[in-house]
């Protein structure tokens, strides 16, 4: 089969997910050996520490997963550290907090971006807790990695937020407890360019192997992996997800942080940490990479298996509304209208294209028509009609507002392709100085106002002083709040 084609693990991915849902509300003890030890999350600042702290803490409440320490750990606020310095940092906060049991446990440690910037409307409760139409984001994270989970005995594996893996894994294969194990998939160039590359000894896998891993490329281009060997069959590249270090490298890694804190720069648990890696990696200068040099890597070759990113606005539309197979392994209907927890209105809703729809109320508007490519999420519309314009996510964040800090609603809207990290134009057309930091949405007092008001005034946007930007709603959000609308949609 062509790597264009992916590959069809629906039956594989059905069971994880089974074994998965049997571990909900389970002790620590009474899933020993089957689950993480800990799941421990890297995150950017204190507001995201809190925010996912009081997600657990209901999630855990509910007996939605399984019961075992869950750790949100902040970065270093005093400078920009990378994943790779924030992995050093939790590595040292583990180490005063276990001592020794450190290095026998079994760590899940997922890696949650910084604010979130490509997809705006999970800004406020982070992506990891995304709801997709067969769970959150987290409960997928947390099923999936089971099968490597179980051939584990210690070590880290370490994994991004923001990318979903489909996979067969056959086979008895442990993974070993020192050095690096990396997970391959077969990618399209397209895809590799972007990604990092693995060089292997041969080109074509027939099952889940483990194999050596003879050098690292991070985004390479077409010519850097031709004259690397990294291309097979033509057309492809086996490229990287997640990743497992064993005690080992934990032990260098906390070495080296303690020796060199501040670390002063941005360190990549990818292109720093990997690229060094591997028998035909060239002798860095770095001095962490020197010490990294010593250790092995190797790679779980999935040879059936499926990469999917959805850390972009276009690349959730995608995954989530047209991609079939994507759509069948994940169990998410075929349909290119996704509602996730929301209520809609019975007296009809017109679709123009592609849309989704999360934690929505639009159950007692007479009419809603939505354009093509858009998201909405946390929206509410009490009574009358609304069009949604083409190409727009609409996000409705309770705040609290100070000085008194009553509590109100503000309804950002943004275009799909507006970038939001650096961008100065909504919608592509209308200047501004910075879209995170631009004064556009106003204050309303109910979730239906907001949104009505947003609608109105996005027609002709204009920066008052008034108004709230996405930087402002970032600070003044209330998580509570954002939880209980969700709960009283979940039990309507």
């Amino acid at each position: 089969m062509s790597v264009h084609e992916g590959f069809d693990c629906t039956d594989e991915m059905t069971l994880i997910f089974e074994q998965y849902s049997a571990l909900k509300g389970l002790t620590a003890a009474e899933c020993s050996g089957l689950f993480w030890d800990a799941v421990v999350f890297s995150v950017g600042d204190a507001a995201q520490r809190e925010a996912i702290e009081t997600r657990i803490q209901q999630l855990k409440a509910d007996k939605a997963i399984p019961l075992v320490d869950y750790i949100a750990l902040e970065d270093d606020a005093s400078y920009k550290m990378g994943s790779g310095g924030a992995t050093m940092n939790i590595l040292t906060m583990l180490k005063s907090l276990w001592n020794e049991d450190l290095f026998s446990k079994k760590i899940l440690l997922i890696h949650t971006g910084g604010q979130c910037r490509r997809l705006p409307q999970h800004s406020a409760v982070g992506k990891l807790f995304a709801r997709l139409p067969c769970g959150r984001m987290l409960d997928i994270k947390l099923a999936m990695y089971l099968p490597f989970c179980r051939k584990m005995s210690s070590g880290v594996f370490l994994t991004a937020s923001d990318d979903i893996e489909t996979f067969a894994v056959d086979g008895p294969h442990a993974i070993e407890k020192s050095g690096f194990t990396v997970l391959a998939h077969p990618s399209n160039l397209s895809i590799a360019k972007d990604h990092g590359v693995y060089i292997l000894p041969e080109s074509i896998y027939a099952a889940c192997t483990i194999a050596s891993c003879l050098r690292v490329l991070q985004k390479p281009s077409l010519d850097e992996m031709r004259a690397a060997n990294a291309i097979v069959d033509g057309d492809s590249a086996f490229t990287d997800s997640a990743y497992v270090f064993g005690a080992d490298v934990m032990r260098c890694l906390i070495e080296y942080y303690e020796s060199n804190r501040p670390l002063n720069r941005e360190i990549c648990a990818y292109g720093d940490f990997l690229t060094c890696l591997g028998s035909g990696a060239p002798k860095s200068t770095d001095s962490l990479q020197r010490e990294l040099q010593k250790f092995p890597i190797r790679a779980i070759v999935l040879a059936r298996s499926n990469f999917y990113h959805i850390g972009t606005l276009t690349e959730y539309l995608d995954n989530l509304c047209s991609n079939v197979l994507f759509k069948k392994q994940i169990s998410i209907d075929q349909s290119p209208n996704i509602n996730i927890l929301s209520r809609l209105s019975a007296q009809g809703v017109v679709f123009r294209g592609r849309c989704v729809i999360e934690c929505c109320d639009f159950g007692d508007c007479s009419e809603l028509s939505v354009g093509d490519d858009v998201i909405l999420w946390g929206c509410q519309l009490q009574s009358g009609k609304v069009v949604v314009p083409d190409r727009v996510v609409l996000f409705t964040v309770p705040i609290k507002v100070p000085p008194n800090h009553n509590v109100g609603y503000v309804t950002l809207c943004f275009g799909i392709h507006d970038d939001m990290k650096t961008g100065t134009k909504l919608f592509g057309r209308h200047a501004v100085e910075n879209l995170w930091t631009a004064k556009l949405f106003e204050l309303a007092n109910s979730r239906s106002e907001s949104f009505l008001k947003t609608l109105h005034n996005i027609a002709t946007p204009q920066v008052r002083e008034s108004f709230f930007s996405m930087e402002d709603v970032l600070e003044y959000k209330f998580i509570q709040g954002i939880i209980e609308w969700e709960r009283t949609l979940d039990s309507s």
